[in-house]
């Protein structure tokens, strides 16, 4: 049941919007001079399924993960939702990037899964996935604030409804452009106890504006240029200035996004040193709001 429609985003013309930008982009038509070559190979975005339904419908034929419908929110949502094999360590609401809920998302929160959580990823895009950079500005854009703190507290209140969960604080991970969005839910909600981010965008304004309880760990590939040492201290002391707790891990051998093979100086052999950085951060400060 593929559309290729926008009624479900709310924002007439959004997608057919995003094509135009990906061309114009592409064809070098928003600018002066002749046409420059595109950061990637052209391609257009994927429109993919529309919420379920009914009952929860696969993912992925190949992996675990299903898709679940947001009622609550007008028009309906979906969220991407992986449970551990045994009980849950704890919940985590993952927010996706500019990419969209993509399969290297959706692989992303499993892995959490395998680490012991039960993960609930929102679909802020609502079903569009885009295979080109050219793109991202248009949809992060494109989020209507209030629609995406909808879909993340459907998701926060799916993983609160977990019987071993049963309303515990909640650990958040989110990935580059998805920042803004996971930041402010976490400090306007006080439902979240730990909040890792992978991103430079942390620092782009979007800072505590008053004490909060949650931790934050940001976490950065030790190569990414666009975090100096200068703008990392910046940021602490954005943090310290409210008494906001905040810890930084570099990971050797990295660039920018750790967890997205298609980033620029990704590395295979620091995607699991970042994953495990954060895995022991949610999963002490989960435990500890527990009171284990």
């Amino acid at each position: 049941m593929d559309r290729t429609d926008d009624g479900r985003t709310g924002q007439p013309g959004l997608r057919a919007a995003l094509l135009v930008a990906v061309l114009a982009a592409a064809l070098g038509l928003g600018g002066c001079g002749g046409p420059a070559p595109p950061e990637v190979p052209m391609e257009m975005p994927s429109i993919v399924a529309s919420p379920p339904e009914d009952g929860p419908e696969p993912a992925d034929p190949d992996a675990p993960g299903a898709w679940e419908r947001v009622a609550s929110v007008e028009p309906a949502g979906r969220l991407f939702v992986v449970a551990p094999e045994g009980a849950p360590a704890g919940g985590i609401v993952l927010v996706h990037g500019a990419w969209g809920l993509n399969r290297h998302a959706r692989d992303l929160a499993r892995e959490l899964a395998a680490a012991g959580f039960a993960v609930a990823a929102p679909d802020l895009f609502d079903g569009l996935e885009l295979t080109t950079r050219l793109a991202h500005a248009d949809a992060l854009a494109a989020v209507v604030p209030e629609r995406a703190e909808a879909l993340l507290a459907a998701a926060a209140d799916r993983l609160a409804a977990i019987e071993e969960i049963d309303g515990s604080p909640l650990g958040m991970v989110s990935l580059s452009g998805g920042a803004p969005w996971a930041f402010r839910f976490a400090e306007s909600s006080g439902r979240i106890v730990a909040l890792v981010v992978d991103s430079a965008v942390l620092g782009e304004g979007v800072v505590p504006s008053r004490a909060v309880t949650f931790r934050t760990l940001l976490v950065v590939g030790e190569a990414d240029r666009s975090l100096d040492r200068a703008r990392l201290e910046a940021i602490a002391q954005a943090f310290a200035a409210v008494d906001a707790p905040f810890e930084v891990a570099r990971i050797p051998g990295a660039g920018t996004d750790l967890f997205d093979p298609r980033a620029f100086g990704y590395s295979e052999v620091a995607r699991p040193l970042a994953l495990e950085r954060a895995v022991r951060f949610l999963r002490g400060n989960l435990a500890g709001a527990r009171g284990e």
